[in-house]
């Protein structure tokens, strides 16, 4: 995780500290059962391997990650993932739910890590009109900052770019083994934004596009060497693919390079029945004849 986020911040995709990172949970699922026939047989998973992660909002890139089992309150791997976060890749800012709301998760990330937590204060229906009791948290509820809370969907939108990439599921079966494929699982997430690079991130699915050596115009972010090495293997794949969809519509099409005829009004496809016609009409009538039947057969 250091190593890719090293070459993230070499890139220009990171900076030397986050402006604003997110923390949230989600789970993943460890069985081959589809989750029709869960849902037919009335059958509910124990246990599933639960991954909390802390995303930066700007690149989507994840920072930090804790492997564990669910289902359990997320605020237990809070102090971990925040400090693992902290040392990989400082951040001013943090945002999280009404699950991580408690004094010394404030105080953790204020005093510890030297930034400000913005954490969506829980509902107080028993004293509604009376503040929390921690100094933090009162703070919290008097200036919260809804506009700055409000990006924290973008790690729900990182969330729904692995799962719709990678899919939702684990091969591994025991635990050990689970976490290390979730490891690699967050690993290929940031890999995947680094070798392909685009000005606007989105949850959306872009088709692959040939990048040049600087990764946009728009971004301004320059490739870094190593990234280059990896990403080319992948164009050259791309465009070998691209050339072979195109000979097979050709294919489909009834028409070849040799069957193409460029005039002065630009190039004409011909089909194999109009190059039949024209033969026909031209071992009547001559050469110039036949190629003018196929023109005309054209337009």
């Amino acid at each position: 995780m250091a190593a890719v986020l090293g070459m993230a911040r070499a890139a220009g995709w990171l900076p030397e500290r986050c402006a604003l990172v997110a923390v949230d949970s989600t789970g993943l699922e460890a069985g081959r059962v589809s989750h029709y026939y869960a849902k037919r047989s009335g059958k509910k998973r124990r246990q599933y391997p639960k991954l909390s992660l802390v995303c930066d909002t700007q690149t989507h890139l994840f920072t930090a990650l804790v492997a564990d089992r669910g289902p359990k309150p997320d605020h237990m791997e809070f102090r971990t993932l925040v400090a693992q976060a902290h040392a990989q890749q400082p951040f001013e800012q943090l945002v999280a739910d009404a699950g991580y709301d408690a004094e010394h998760h404030h105080g953790f990330v204020h005093y510890k890590c030297d930034a400000h937590a913005v954490i969506r204060p829980r509902a107080r229906p028993r004293h509604p009109k009376n503040p929390p009791r921690g100094e933090l948290r009162r703070q919290m509820v008097e200036h919260f900052d809804k506009a700055t809370y409000g990006q924290r969907w973008q790690i729900e939108s990182a969330f729904s770019q692995s799962k719709r990439r990678q899919g939702s599921a684990l091969r591994s079966r025991h635990l050990l083994a689970q976490a290390f494929e979730c490891r690699l699982y967050v690993l290929t997430h940031n890999l995947m934004i680094l070798l392909l690079p685009t000005a606007v991130f989105s949850t959306e699915q872009v088709r692959f596009a040939a990048m040049p050596d600087v990764a946009s115009a728009e971004s301004g972010r320059p490739m870094h060497p190593s990234i280059r090495s990896m990403y080319e293997p992948q164009r050259h794949r791309y465009w070998a693919t691209c050339r072979q969809q195109r000979r097979q519509r050709r294919q489909q099409q009834g028409t070849t390079k040799t069957q193409r005829h460029e005039d002065t009004k630009g190039t004409t496809a011909v089909s194999p029945r109009m190059h039949a016609d024209a033969r026909r009409f031209r071992t009547a009538n001559g050469a110039e004849a036949g190629l003018q039947c196929m023109i005309m057969n054209s337009e």
